[in-house]
């Protein structure tokens, strides 16, 4: 993510982020080789550190949280292999977004403590295994993107938050009714 504002006297900083963690719930209906679902999700991200766009320089004493939940809504196509019990998939989704962004700055502790919905966009491809007729296991592999949240820090101004396209690998058990 990426914090840019130059009107305040405080430089572009650039957050980096190790792997976070990730919860999701979904239902859906299969009908044919599509599917549908409803899906929400929510993830955060471990901080790792923050740097100064224009220098590289590092910050030691900046500290960011962020968290997003997201309700998404997907599409999906099932190539079906005869007599095979893998099935491998695509599928797109759209969905909003709640981030829920905290930056603290030297002396100004809660500098940005704001939040805002957007919207994004999911692009999936996985591969499901047949345990039986009723259930399966699977791997996934997600890229989403999310539209820039315009936030506000503790001075009334505003902040865009840029967020880079986010993967994930995902696995699955699903239960078919």
């Amino acid at each position: 993510m990426k914090y840019t504002e130059r009107n305040i006297g405080v430089p572009d900083i650039k957050a980096e982020y190790k792997v976070g963690t990730a919860t999701s719930f979904l239902v859906g209906y299969k009908f044919s080789n599509l599917r549908a679902d409803v899906e929400i999700f929510s993830h955060t991200n471990d901080f790792k550190e923050a740097k100064n766009i224009d220098t590289g320089e590092i910050f030691t004493d900046v500290t960011v949280k962020s968290s997003a939940s997201t309700i998404l809504i997907s599409g999906y196509y099932d190539f079906r292999i005869r007599k095979s019990k893998l099935t491998p998939y695509i599928g797109v989704g759209f969905g909003s977004t709640n981030f829920e962004y905290v930056m603290d700055v030297p002396f100004q502790p809660d500098f940005i403590n704001d939040d805002e919905k957007v919207s994004s966009v999911a692009i999936t491809g996985g591969l499901d295994y047949a345990i039986n007729k009723k259930f399966s296991i699977g791997g996934a592999y997600r890229l989403i993107n999310y539209a820039d949240a315009k936030l506000k820090d503790r001075f009334d101004n505003e902040i865009t938050i840029n967020t880079d396209i986010s993967s994930a690998f995902i696995f699955s058990a699903k239960y078919r009714f």
